[in-house]
């Protein structure tokens, strides 16, 4: 098959909060102007491990941590949540939460990492 294959990635999440990543690939042969479906694949669960690396996607602000920000899992706390540790760049703890899998997101390729100053009164 000639032509221009496209890959579309994208996160698909069940209903009990599994998530995983889904690739799916697309091809426009020559000489046509529409997409054809050429496969689907899963690139594994996105279940975490201990000490793995997670973003946060959304705002905590009780505790000062916002969307972006790095943790590592300090625990795996079956079926639906993690216990996940924040650190300031200097490595003190900024904050030991319990997310749910949906709060937080594999780290990427195309991430930057970032520093930023904590507001006052975020402990």
């Amino acid at each position: 098959m000639c032509g221009k294959k496209y890959e579309v990635r994208g996160i698909l999440q069940g209903p009990f909060g599994r998530r995983a990543e889904v690739v799916t690939v697309w091809i426009i042969l020559e000489n046509e102007t529409f997409p054809r479906f050429v496969t689907a694949f899963t690139r594994g669960s996105m279940e975490f491990k201990e000490l793995e690396t997670v973003v946060l996607d959304r705002d905590l602000p009780d505790v000062g941590l916002r969307i972006g920000d790095l943790g590592a899992v300090v625990q795996v706390c079956e079926p639906d949540g993690l216990e996940v540790e924040f650190v300031t760049a200097a490595g003190r703890t900024q904050a030991l939460v319990t997310v749910k899998l949906s709060d937080v997101r594999a780290v990427r390729d195309e991430d930057l990492i970032a520093v930023r100053t904590l507001t006052s009164g975020a402990a």
